[in-house]
C-alpha cells in the first residue's frame, strides 16, 4: 500500500514540474516570436519603392533600382498590380511629392482605402526618375488597418 502512495505523489510531482517548465518556456518563446510593432507595415511600405512590381525604376537590363521611383509607373493601375485586392489587413494611400517645380504631388491608393481620420503616416526620402532626370522626392504613405 505504501508503494502506491509513493507513486501517486511521484506522478503528481512530475506533472507539476512539467507544467511549470512548459509555462516558463512558453513565456520566453512568445516574447521572442512576437513580431515587433510596425515591422510588417514598414516592410510593405518599402515594397512600394524597392520592388519592380511596384514603382521602383527598372532599367533596360532588368536591374531594379531600390529607392528610385519611376515617375511614369506611379499610377493607380500600377498600385493595383502591386497590391492586388486580397485579404491584406492594411490599406495604403501614397503621395509622391517631387521637388521639381513642374511636377505636382501625385497620389495613388489601394482599392480597400476608405477615407477616415484614423491612419498612421510614414515619410520616405526617395529619388524619382522623370524624363531621364533624377529628382529628390518625398513619398508620404498613409497606412491603416482594415
Amino acid at each position: 500500500m505504501s508503494n502506491w502512495i509513493f507513486w501517486i505523489f511521484y506522478i503528481i510531482a512530475v506533472g507539476i514540474t512539467i507544467a511549470v517548465i512548459a509555462s516558463i518556456n512558453l513565456y520566453f518563446i512568445n516574447d521572442r516570436v512576437t513580431i515587433p510593432k510596425g515591422l510588417e507595415e514598414s516592410t510593405l511600405i518599402s515594397r512600394l519603392y524597392s520592388s519592380g512590381e511596384c514603382f521602383a525604376y527598372k532599367d533596360k537590363a532588368g536591374k531594379v533600382h531600390a529607392g528610385t521611383i519611376d515617375f511614369g509607373k506611379f499610377t493607380q493601375e500600377q498600385m493595383d498590380k502591386c497590391f492586388p485586392e486580397s485579404k491584406v489587413k492594411y490599406a495604403f494611400y501614397a503621395t509622391l511629392e517631387v521637388s521639381d517645380a513642374e511636377a505636382s504631388a501625385k497620389s495613388v491608393k489601394t482599392r480597400n482605402w476608405v477615407e477616415s481620420p484614423q491612419f498612421r503616416e510614414d515619410i520616405e526620402d526617395v529619388l524619382v526618375l522623370k524624363d531621364g532626370e533624377l529628382y529628390r522626392a518625398k513619398l508620404r504613405v498613409k497606412i491603416k488597418d482594415v
